[in-house]
């Protein structure tokens, strides 16, 4: 049964329930105030004609005056009025005094006596003929018809009106539950949801919460995400340095000596590492890996990315130097900056043409190791300079490179985890530069 049914149902049952109880009191209250009421007034019409016969007597009024007087007096239950003297001979009757007649002598309700005294002396009898009980009467019946047709037609009134309003009322809740349903529906599928809220404060409740366990998974399903394209975008640039160093030795372009060998294995130990912590990655929802800081010879580890990666820039062409100074070491994560500067070289190989330059140089000034990777590729437009870090933006100048926007944000999240900073300056058709700084220790 739905809520629409089992709203209608109740209402009009509990108006109905309610009507009738109403009814049934409020008839016997007002039969019972009324018969008292009829009661009342019968017994005080009796008196009044008992004192307007023996004020008759006193002053010597006609008979004709005397029944003129008593049929202002003939009012229901009172139907007749018969006036005997003390012989028992009849002096007056007024009304309908056939049942009094055809009873005489009986002992039925519907004829009851009384004497009438003049000061001490009696005068006679005189006999009320009535219907043959107050409650009998003509004026109490129509009454109660009355009564029980204005109930029925009230109970008609309040039954269609509660009709009417549970109809409105139970639409308006079907409605919002309606739209509560499609709300966790669209959830399920991952679609946008907008809904007015319900004015009913429990429903309201839980389209709010729905709304925000929405919100929740979309940050969720977002966070996973970029969790993902940033482990793949990890893992690529170790796979590619692999693949370019195998396709040189296939071409006989690149002798495997010890120090290509290092490459290799430094870079199967970063792709290792990665698949390694995938899962808890994923699972855990952490960051793709802890904080681990070591002593880091800056030059020793420029040389050792600039090797994995000169195949690459010699295979498009593209003149690649290493300015060092002197010998530099620093406390730092040594995953965390060369995957930065993995990143920010190869942006630089997509987005610089065959014959440029590219240019990675380090160096100390003050209390911060400077290292500066300088590109003259067709560069980065004003208006895209404050977005480049971030996921998945791309300039409006890269839409026919192939990329997905992620290589930038990882390098920018790497060096803020490290307590760095990185800044970049470009302009169109002349190159870009990066410009990592790390505190000195």
């Amino acid at each position: 049964m739905t809520i629409k049914k089992q709203w209608l149902i109740t209402l009009v049952t509990v108006v109905i329930v309610t009507v009738f109880i109403n009814t049934v009191l409020l008839t016997i209250l007002i039969n019972k105030n009324f018969n008292t009421y009829v009661s009342n007034t019968y017994k005080e019409n009796v008196s009044k004609i008992i004192s307007t016969i023996e004020e008759s007597s006193k002053k010597d009024i006609s008979n004709m005056q005397l029944e003129m007087n008593l049929k202002g007096h003939l009012d229901d239950p009172i139907v007749g009025i018969i006036i005997y003297d003390n012989y028992g001979r009849e002096i007056l009757s007024v009304g309908n005094t056939m049942m009094h007649h055809m009873m005489m002598g009986s002992t039925r309700e519907d004829v009851e006596s009384y004497d009438v005294k003049d000061k001490s002396s009696d005068i006679g009898k005189v006999y009320i003929v009535k219907n043959a009980s107050i409650d009998g009467s003509s004026t109490i019946n129509i009454f109660k018809k009355t009564l029980v047709m204005n109930s029925l037609i009230v109970s008609a009134i309040v039954i269609f009106l509660a009709i009417i309003i549970s109809l409105y009322m139970s639409k308006k809740t079907v409605d919002d539950l309606k739209k509560t349903e499609e709300l966790a529906q669209n959830i399920n599928l991952g679609n946008d949801t907008n809904i007015k809220l319900s004015s009913i404060k429990e429903i309201r409740f839980i389209q709010v919460s729905l709304q925000e366990l929405s919100s929740k998974l979309k940050l969720k399903q977002k966070g996973r995400k970029k969790l993902i394209d940033e482990m793949i975008h990890q893992t690529r640039t170790p796979l590619t340095i692999l693949k370019s160093h195998v396709e040189a030795y296939e071409d006989g372009i690149l002798e495997l000596n010890s120090s290509e060998f290092n490459i290799l294995e430094e870079q199967i130990d970063n792709v290792t590492s990665i698949i390694s912590n995938m899962s808890e990655m994923i699972e855990g929802e952490k960051d793709l890996e802890e904080i681990k800081i070591e002593k880091v010879n800056l030059n020793d580890l420029i040389n050792q990315i600039g090797n994995g990666l000169k195949l690459q820039f010699k295979k498009k062409n593209i003149d690649f130097k290493i300015v060092e100074n002197n010998n530099i070491s620093i406390n730092t994560d040594r995953y965390k900056l060369s995957q930065t500067i993995y990143n920010i070289l190869t942006n630089s190989y997509k987005f610089t043409l065959e014959g440029e330059t590219v240019i990675l140089e380090i160096f100390k000034e003050d209390k911060n190791i400077k290292i500066i990777i300088e590109d003259t590729g067709i560069g980065i437009k004003k208006e895209d300079l404050k977005r480049i870090f971030e996921a998945y933006y791309r300039g409006v100048n890269t839409n026919k490179i192939k990329g997905e926007g992620i290589g930038l944000y990882v390098a920018y999240e790497n060096i803020e985890a490290i307590k760095g900073k990185i800044e970049v300056e470009s302009k169109c058709g002349i190159g870009t530069k990066f410009i990592i700084m790390l505190p000195y220790t």
